[in-house]
């Protein structure tokens, strides 16, 4: 599998280094880090925590804050362009290194390694890299925090039983997500592992952050009505919820696409449908359209304004999103019912009705008509409030354990 695995990744990896030249939004110098270029020498020993996209990096934002304000020297890691600005703009002016995940190619670890004298390398959710983890060094040890395994991920491991278990044992601790992983690394003959919930759904997440409040709330005496907010959109959504609403006119409703590569795609989507569409950044009168919403890293603050909140990624893309969110940030929230990343979840607030689901336009219509009601929305965002209290896990307890690896 090993031997397979690098020569397609190998065969592909020139067209992956040229689009990223030519489409990541970063400049040349900082993308050629990802090939193991223009790094300066550090003196001290450095732990290297990696996320994905967005995220993955503000749920770990509050792991690197915390081990820096222990003295100790972080490189911070992430794959997408939108990663890379939240760790920019969640450290500005402090001490601490931000680098793009490398190609996965085992020289580049190790210049890494070096130049960063790095002793922890903290991977988040599935982040399971065959050449660094088949080439670790013994000094180096590897924790897989917040994992989460897919059922396909799953069978593609069960598929390679021997090198996916060869794999797996070199990390060094595991901290999951639910008791099926728990199981199935035991099984894989895994030491260290322990539950501790999802991260990204601890409290310490949803701090406001004041720039990024005021730059919303200067545009929000615009909305003359209560603001309905459509996220994490993808293609085909907005025009679902905006159909199954046509005929409602209770609340300003703002478009939040998954992807900001999708902003102008999506306008040009809902004008063809007839629909009068503004940028938010574009805002200075009174609103009478349907807004999309083209910040990045902003949703949080954009949800504290919100009177009710639909997450997507839960209609057509059928994955789903964190339907929490909202309510930590003083929104009742609804969603699609097709949450097949967030069954644990699903389980105790969608299954349970605490956070009501939709699967067809005609339940989508009723529901946001229920929710036309301001009595109604405070009453389930009560509710929703107090089922948080009940979700374990905090930073503090995560902190030791990685520490103590």
């Amino acid at each position: 599998m090993f031997i397979v695995y690098n020569f397609i990744y190998f065969f592909l990896l020139p067209f992956i280094v040229v689009k990223d030249i030519l489409f990541r939004a970063q400049d040349l110098r900082f993308k050629l880090k990802r090939l193991g270029f223009n790094f300066d020498e550090c003196s001290e020993e450095h732990i290297w925590l990696h996320g994905v996209s967005l995220g993955e990096v503000r749920a770990l934002v509050p792991i690197a804050r915390r081990l820096s304000e222990k003295r100790l020297n972080i490189l911070f890691s992430s794959t997408t362009d939108t990663g890379i600005n939240e760790i920019k703009n969640s450290f500005k002016g402090e001490k601490i290194e931000i680098i793009p995940f490398p190609y996965d190619i085992g020289p580049i670890y190790k210049k890494i390694i070096k130049t960063f004298r790095v002793k922890k390398i903290i991977l988040f959710e599935s982040e399971f890299w065959p050449n660094m983890l088949f080439q670790k060094l013994n000094s180096i040890k590897i924790i897989s925090l917040n994992t989460k395994l897919s059922e396909k991920t799953i069978k593609t491991l069960e598929f390679f039983h021997k090198t996916s278990k060869e794999l797996l044992q070199n990390i060094d601790s595991f901290h999951v997500q639910s008791k099926e992983v728990y199981e199935f690394l035991t099984l894989k003959g895994c030491e260290n592992v322990s539950i501790i919930g999802n991260i990204k759904l601890y409290a310490e997440n949803y701090t406001l952050q004041k720039d990024r409040l005021d730059f919303v709330g200067r545009k929000i005496h615009l909305f003359k009505k209560p603001i309905l907010v459509v996220a994490s959109t993808h293609a085909g959504e907005e025009e679902f919820v905006l159909k199954a609403l046509v005929e409602r006119n209770d609340f300003n409703i703002v478009i939040v696409p998954r992807h900001p590569e999708r902003f102008k795609q999506v306008q040009r989507t809902l004008q063809r449908n007839k629909i009068s569409t503004d940028f938010f950044t574009d805002l200075s009168e009174e609103v009478n359209s349907v807004v999309i919403f083209n910040k990045v890293g902003y949703l949080k603050e954009l949800y504290s304004f919100s009177a009710l909140a639909i997450v997507a990624g839960s209609i057509v893309f059928k994955k789903g999103h964190n339907f929490i969110e909202p309510v930590f940030c003083g929104s009742p929230v609804i969603t699609g019912e097709f949450l097949k990343n967030y069954s644990e979840l699903k389980k105790q607030f969608c299954d349970t009705k605490i956070i009501e689901t939709f699967s067809n336009k005609e339940m989508l219509r009723t529901l946001v008509e229920k929710y036309s009601s301001p009595k109604k929305r405070n009453e389930r965002l009560k509710m929703q409030k107090k089922a948080l209290q009940n979700l374990p896990g905090s930073y503090s307890g995560l902190i030791r354990s990685i520490l103590d690896v």
